[in-house]
């Protein structure tokens, strides 16, 4: 995952950005993407997923 990836994935935990932009960073499929998630983002780019 690259820095700007992350960048959309925080901004729609903020709801700054919709979720349509990066469906797949909401892993529980609730529609919202918790910092639980954005965590879990952030350390599959630090780990190769």
């Amino acid at each position: 995952m690259l820095i700007n990836e992350l960048i959309v994935v925080v901004r729609i935990g903020l709801r700054q950005s919709a979720l349509d932009a990066c469906t797949s960073a909401d892993t529980s499929g609730d529609g919202v993407v918790a910092i639980g998630e954005m965590i879990a983002a952030v350390r599959r780019s630090l780990d190769g997923c």
